[in-house]
């Protein structure tokens, strides 16, 4: 199994010789795994293997049972060890995100102000890429969503990405590493957890091997979405007039790249969905040379001509009612409304 990690890690030039790498610790059986195998791999890959605890502070005493035992193993073995915190409750609800989210965003927060050089190695797995494939699934995606995990973004890097969990717990066994179990795990609360509990047993059953067909599968959206993403960052400079898109440029495009580019453009948007983006483009193609689109976060997407535009810190307020007078005609936007009298139904 460690070979086989080294050569992934290797093909998708995660490490380079001389590099930190901080290994994110729950005390859960998959970082656990992690945090060994890299150790084991130190010297081959001529690495600093650190560890990084972060308390998300949700489980109460189960939360700081956590804590200690990483703590605990760590100084146990001089193993370098961060410890942060953060009260993900409070920050989901400041900033309207779901439980997972915010726990999500503060932790990889913490991992990434560690150190602003380091390598951040997470314990994710091919079974935690098959549920987040899934669950994008479920929740509606595009290629993007639909390619799960991407082995390395950024610093961060996920050289278990490919490894089955069974593999794992072998792993742990043969060398007795200790881990602890988060209670959490166990209900059906989350989707993740449904999808685990009573979905993916169904589908394994139907096909044992799903775990690496859906790793190939993973791999190979990623690189052809990267692709993608990478061919419209260099169309888009070619179509770009006074800091805005040429319409007729864009529409010359492979639908594909038009979207991606579109999607780019868009960037600072947020919560930009399918939805959005198809409005948009129904905006860059339409035939009225004056029209606007209004976007989340007050921005609005305007078409002049064969120009689109965006601007930001725009209100989206209503405007003020206006009173019609029979016969009369005013101007609202591109449109004009006209108030005629007319005779009630019976």
């Amino acid at each position: 199994m460690n070979r086989r990690i080294l050569d992934f890690i290797r093909q998708r030039q995660m490490l380079d010789p001389g590099d930190t790498v901080i290994c994110g610790v729950s005390g859960g059986k998959d970082s656990m795994a992690l945090l060994h195998i890299l150790l084991e791999l130190q010297d081959t890959l001529s690495i600093t293997v650190a560890a990084a605890h972060f308390n998300h502070q949700l489980r109460g005493k189960e939360a700081q049972r956590d804590q200690d035992f990483v703590e605990k193993y760590c100084l146990s073995r001089s193993i370098s060890l961060y410890v942060g915190s953060g009260d993900v409750a409070a920050f989901a609800a400041d900033h309207g995100l779901g439980v997972e989210e915010a726990a999500r965003q503060l932790r990889y927060a913490v991992l990434e102000d560690i150190s602003p050089t380091a390598k951040i190695a997470t314990a994710h797995h091919a079974q935690d890429n098959l549920e987040t494939m899934l669950m994008h699934l479920i929740r509606g995606c595009g290629l993007h969503g639909l390619s799960g995990i991407p082995p390395v973004r950024g610093r961060i890097i996920r050289p278990l990405l490919t490894t089955p969990p069974e593999e794992l717990e072998t792993y742990l066994a043969a060398r007795q590493i200790p881990h602890i179990e988060d209670s959490s795990n166990q209900s059906d609360d989350s989707l993740r957890n449904r999808l685990r509990h009573h979905v993916l047993p169904l589908l394994m059953q139907e096909n044992p091997s799903l775990l690496s067909s859906a790793s190939r599968l993973s791999l190979q959206l990623g690189e052809t979405d990267q692709y993608l993403e990478d061919c419209a960052a260099k169309t888009r400079h070619t179509l770009t007039v006074s800091g805005g898109l040429s319409c007729s440029a864009l529409l010359s495009q492979p639908q594909p790249i038009a979207m991606r580019i579109l999607q780019q453009f868009l960037t600072p948007v947020p919560e930009l969905s399918g939805s959005h983006l198809a409005a948009a483009m129904s905006l860059a193609s339409n035939r009225c040379p004056s029209a606007q689109y209004h976007l989340p976060g007050g921005y609005v997407l305007s078409r002049r001509y064969d120009t689109l535009s965006l601007e930001s810190g725009v209100s989206c307020a209503a405007p003020a009612p206006v009173l019609l007078e029979p016969g009369q005609t005013v101007r609202f936007g591109p449109f004009l409304l006209s108030c005629q009298r007319g005779i009630a139904p019976a």
